[in-house]
């Protein structure tokens, strides 16, 4: 199993984050422009994932006054399956308090390998946005998934 570290996003960082992006996205992936203005965005945060020292994966979130809302996570395709999107939510969710007691991450209808995997990690399906055909998954901190809870 590889060995996962997560972090703060950086300046270095923003290769590998476009790379993966690109790679997961095609024609649809942000720019350079579009990963500096989300994150210029004083509620905004970056985070990365390492895996033996190379960034495998990203997440780009928002701090809500009630909640914390997923903008953008995407792994890389060889690092998929070794648990880097699992400890990534599980890092979200340890992030929740009396404060903020939701985790949101909206997901496209058509994205089905996401919504598979949000309920794998425990989230459940909220609500559906009937404009822009999203589904909302969500946890909050009084019922966080026992699967989540102590996994290394």
């Amino acid at each position: 199993m590889m060995q996962i570290q997560n972090r703060w996003m950086i300046k270095r960082d923003y290769d590998d984050v476009l790379r993966i992006e690109r790679q997961a996205a095609g024609q649809y992936a942000w720019n350079l422009a579009d990963l500096q203005r989300e994150l210029r965005q004083r509620d905004a945060i970056g985070t990365v994932a390492e895996c033996e020292h190379v960034v495998c994966g990203f997440a780009v979130f928002r701090i809500l006054p009630r909640a914390y809302m997923v903008v953008n996570m995407v792994v890389a395709s060889e690092a998929r399956r070794n648990r880097v999107g699992s400890q990534m939510v599980e890092r979200l969710v340890d992030k929740l308090s009396q404060k903020r007691t939701k985790l949101i991450v909206p997901v496209h209808e058509t994205n089905l390998a996401a919504q598979l995997f949000l309920q794998s990690c425990g989230l459940r399906c909220v609500a559906v946005d009937g404009e822009t055909y999203r589904f909302v998954f969500d946890v909050t901190c009084d019922r966080v998934p026992k699967k989540l809870e102590g996994v290394v």
